[in-house]
């Protein structure tokens, strides 16, 4: 549960910044607050994998820890689902365009199809790369959060 309650507010500040520049909260900034949220989790919980003994020998509980490889591999599985269907949210929507999905289409593939390789927990190298493809999926948000940084800016100008 740390992980998800630190996702939530480690997910606050591209609401907070929408609602200063803005004066409103619009869906987009929820979409950007989901993304995060959904990615803080999977890439969280493959980093714990990969260091779940020093987590138990120090006593913090980490979901690995606290309910085991199998448990923690299938929620990995369920929020990479959840952030799939997320990430495409700001194209549906016009929020952001083909280059956005471009790369979010890429990074959720990659994410996804990197998923069975997790089964083999003995392999330190498979967890701790699921854990840096996580961090290509974080970049395409990124992306998204310029382009939508350099239309804000242009706006205000105008």
């Amino acid at each position: 549960m740390n992980i998800v309650i630190g996702g939530a507010s480690g997910a606050m500040p591209p609401v907070l910044g929408w609602a200063a520049v803005n004066n409103q909260l619009s869906p987009e900034a929820w979409i950007l607050f989901l993304i995060i949220f959904c990615w803080t989790p999977p890439h969280f919980w493959a980093l714990a994998l990969y260091r779940r003994e020093e987590y138990a020998k120090v006593g913090i509980p980490m979901l690995p820890v606290t309910h085991g490889e199998k448990f923690t591999l299938l929620h990995i599985v369920l929020y990479t689902i959840i952030l799939a269907i997320v990430t495409m949210m700001p194209f549906s929507i016009g929020m952001a365009g083909l280059i956005y999905l471009f790369f979010a289409t890429i990074s959720n593939q990659k994410f996804i199809t990197g998923l069975p390789a997790l089964k083999t927990i003995n392999n330190k190298k498979t967890i701790f790369n699921s854990a840096k493809i996580t961090s290509l999926n974080k970049s395409a948000s990124k992306l998204l959060n310029t382009g939508i940084n350099i239309k804000i800016k242009i706006t205000a100008i105008s």
